[in-house]
């Protein structure tokens, strides 16, 4: 009599038997350990154990899914490890066992082989952490494969590439299928490239001038570009600018050259939750940071000041630099690639960004992400490609091909673009470049921009109020 009266009778037989039960767990939790294997997923522990294997064969005890418990509580418990993912593979099932901290779902692992491997007709379940999926015998090379896909980590995003990715692809994630919150960090996209700010000069201009190289500095930047202008003494028309920066509407990416001005003169752009906050002073400095980044900017569109070279009523910047007009101009690695089929005899170079001081570079990156929409059915094999394109051995002839700047954190890479004449300065700059919006409407935030240097110029408020507004009208779009 096992179950029901006589209760006495159940509890001696329980009493019995329970030593003989431990020693047979103790026997294969041994034998489990013996020939199971770990492997670091980012912050996540795999384990796994070959039941065929490893024990012996039908009325062994304990049975599989109890056998891989015994050894995921057991490896948990002497290595200390919190994040752990215990498998138990046979020829047609998989047991599992998981812990919080492993941020696994054996719903979500049924689904994904499903997707991948439909013909192995899948089946089970269980709870999220604990569970065991059935499949047929000759699927499951296919479905074990899940193992070996390493489904790149957060951690993994910060080892891989450079330090601006992970803000901008990591995000917080709630994955609690009840009530209460189980928040995690999640990986939603993946770089192929990433662009940094450069300034382009017109080589015969500064030739013109006697200015030997490039400013490397805004001090330097500023009296190069007074020796450059020419402005017509009767009609005051620009003939020659210096360079092209003041104004909003006639310069493409203002809001990326106002935001390292800003961000070189050590302007606290955003809080810890991400929202602007520019225009707050910054302790230990007399005036706000971001004023000063301001002032120059637009001093070059002022009349008032001995930089004036631009104006809202000359063409578009990158056009009047292509045109041999504009001894400086502010793009990216598209732009090499526009001027060079545009204008193949140009006579150009390319330059790192001037800084405030040598010693505190900062640089400014802009680039675009691959991610999977969510109303696709076929996620996990977007999510695959994405990796696929994404990594080194794949994105190398990518980069070769296109001269991007690399977004990966390599070696090799990085030293062979240093080695091009077109990527070098973009490689020189990658490990100082960051960006700091992270809001849902980028337009509303450069919109903003657009309209603070406008109000710079027309000077009718106070700048103080100027920034107060921008800052404002960014956080309507990051909330």
């Amino acid at each position: 009599v096992l179950f029901g009266e006589p209760r006495d009778k159940q509890k001696r037989l329980v009493a019995l038997m329970a030593p003989h039960i431990r020693k047979l767990d103790s026997k294969g939790l041994a034998i489990g350990k013996s020939n199971a294997t770990q492997e670091k997923l980012g912050k996540v522990i795999l384990q796994s154990i070959e039941i065929e294997k490893t024990f012996p064969g039908f009325g062994f005890f304990p049975k599989p899914g109890r056998a891989t418990g015994l050894v995921h509580d057991s490896y948990q418990k002497t290595s200390g490890e919190t994040a752990v993912v215990t498998a138990g593979i046979m020829n047609t099932a998989i047991t599992m066992r998981a812990t919080d901290e492993a941020d696994f779902s054996v719903h979500e692992l049924k689904k994904y082989i499903e997707g991948k491997c439909p013909g192995a007709f899948v089946e089970g379940g269980g709870h999220k952490n604990a569970g065991a999926l059935n499949f047929l015998p000759y699927k499951k090379e296919e479905v074990v494969e899940w193992q070996s896909k390493k489904s790149i980590t957060p951690y993994g995003v910060e080892q891989t590439y450079l330090d601006v990715v992970a803000p901008d692809v990591i995000l917080e994630t709630d994955i609690s299928e009840d009530k209460t919150p189980n928040i995690v960090d999640k990986v939603y996209a993946l770089p192929l490239a990433i662009d940094n700010l450069v300034m382009f000069y017109n080589k015969d201009l500064l030739n013109s001038s006697s200015i030997l190289e490039p400013a490397d500095n805004w001090v330097t930047f500023s009296e190069q570009v007074k020796k450059m202008t020419r402005i017509d003494s009767e009609s005051g028309d620009i003939l020659i600018s210096g360079t092209a920066l003041g104004t909003s509407e006639n310069i493409p990416r203002d809001f990326d050259i106002v935001s390292l001005l800003m961000m070189q003169n050590r302007a606290q752009m955003t809080d810890e939750n991400g929202f602007a906050t520019f225009a707050s002073n910054v302790t230990g400095v007399s005036q706000n940071p971001a004023i000063g980044a301001l002032n120059f900017y637009t001093q070059f569109a002022s009349p008032l000041f001995q930089t004036y070279c631009w104006n809202s009523d000359l063409p578009d910047a990158f056009t009047a630099f292509r045109d041999g007009k504009v001894g400086y101009f502010f793009g990216y690695s598209y732009h090499r690639d526009l001027l060079d089929s545009s204008a193949p005899n140009l006579n150009y170079g390319i330059a790192p960004m001037p800084q405030v001081g040598q010693q505190q570079k900062a640089n400014y990156a802009s680039y675009w992400v691959e991610s999977v929409s969510k109303k696709t059915d076929q996620s996990d094999y977007a999510w695959d490609f994405i990796q696929f394109i994404t990594d080194e051995k794949n994105v190398t002839s990518y980069l070769e091909k296109t001269k991007k700047p690399t977004a990966l954190r390599s070696t090799k890479i990085v030293n062979s673009q240093l080695e091009d004449p077109a990527t070098m300065v973009f490689a020189e700059q990658i490990f100082t470049a960051t960006s700091w919006y992270r809001g849902k409407d980028v337009v509303v935030a450069e919109k903003a921009f657009a309209q603070m240097i406008d109000n710079t110029l027309i000077a009718e408020e106070k700048i103080n109020k100027i920034l107060t507004q921008a800052v404002s009208q960014v956080n309507g779009s990051i909330r």
